[in-house]
């Protein structure tokens, strides 16, 4: 009887730690889909055409501020109300000086239309991603939403060409 108690409790093990290694899945987005774009912004953005269709830019000649917003779900699976999420990641190009991009992790309450910022990337001249952590635990569902900002700044039409690519929370 004590060996069939072992093998159940091998078992139960067994299946439950891939759902509860499922339950650490994150959100992703890639920038050129699912964005709110400010209003201002309308005639400034463009989205890449293949093979880099993933990123938000400028339409030839365009220079301004872009602001697009990015709802982010609960995609924890199976779904808990309080993913441990804590890494915030930004894909982006930043060609140099006169561009750049930005974007901004942040945490609303339903009934306080008040964002709080939990993480900020900032992009670096010649890099291409950005990392940003913050505690595990501070994603709760239940009580809040949540949304990305990304902020694409170009000076001039004469200034490099910044694009905002992929988004990432795990």
């Amino acid at each position: 009887m004590k060996k069939l108690s072992l093998l159940g409790f091998a078992a139960l093990t067994f299946i439950a730690a891939p759902v509860a290694s499922l339950a650490q899945s994150g959100w992703t987005s890639p920038c050129s889909s699912g964005a709110t774009i400010d209003e201002t912004a309308t005639g400034l953005y463009a989205v890449n055409p293949f093979p880099n269709n993933a990123c938000l830019t400028y339409r030839a000649g365009r220079f301004g501020k872009i602001e697009a917003r990015y709802d982010v779900t609960n995609t924890a699976v199976p779904s808990v109300v309080a993913p441990p999420w804590a890494t915030f990641e930004f894909g982006y190009v930043d060609p140099g000086v006169d561009a750049s991009a930005t974007a901004v992790l942040y945490e609303i309450n339903p009934c306080v239309p008040n964002p709080v910022e939990i993480c900020r990337v900032v992009s670096v001249d010649g890099q291409f991603c950005g990392v940003c952590q913050f505690a595990a635990g501070t994603f709760n569902f239940l009580t809040n939403l949540y949304f990305v900002e990304v902020i694409l700044s170009r000076r001039s039409d004469a200034a490099p060409v910044p694009q905002a690519c992929t988004l990432r929370i795990f």
